[in-house]
């Protein structure tokens, strides 16, 4: 039998490392665009011609990236905003746009949806008549990242093959002679 040489162990090693590494791919959240037109008294829509109150029902996922355009469909200053916490008013770590209004026509931001839930949705000046629901789905548990134990177990196996491999190249002790007499 061939003895392997270290440059081969070396070699499984670097390899099992490799393949370990491909073990977890994470993933990152989507990106989606949304325009809304509001007005004051009618609410939201996702043209003009279907501006209600409560506005169009938004569905999304925890880690998507949602970039709104608002636009007026009056003279009234607008914005939205998702009020997390249900008080009417923007605070702060709620997704919310710039204002509005008869010189600024239209404006876009973008937000990272962080929080799973159903929420509503409006504008800062009119919170009771410019509304809407967003539901925020939580991201499907994902599987635990076994890729340090996957790495450990393969350099364990192979340190193992190693020492099996050199106990077996060791030459055996030539048998005892007996004493002469």
């Amino acid at each position: 039998m061939r003895p392997v040489g270290m440059k081969a162990w070396l070699l499984v090693l670097a390899w099992s490392i490799v393949a370990a590494s491909f073990a977890v791919v994470p993933t990152s959240g989507a990106s989606a665009s949304l325009a809304l037109f509001g007005n004051g008294v009618g609410g939201w829509g996702t043209s003009n011609a279907t501006i209600d109150n409560p506005g169009p029902a938004l569905s999304f996922d925890q880690g998507d990236t949602i970039t709104i355009t608002i636009w007026a469909n009056d003279t009234e200053p607008h914005n939205w905003f998702i009020d997390y916490n249900g008080n009417n008013v923007p605070d702060a770590g709620e997704p919310s746009t710039d204002e509005i209004n008869t010189t600024v026509l239209t404006v876009t931001d973008a937000f990272v949806l962080d929080r799973a839930g159903s929420f509503t949705y409006r504008c800062r000046f009119h919170p009771t008549t410019m509304t809407g629901t967003i539901t925020v789905a939580a991201p499907p548990t994902a599987p635990a990242d076994n890729t340090l134990l996957i790495v450990g177990g393969l350099v364990v196996v192979v340190a193992l093959v190693a020492v099996a491999a050199m106990m077996m190249r060791r030459k055996p002790k030539p048998p005892a002679q007996p004493p002469s007499p």
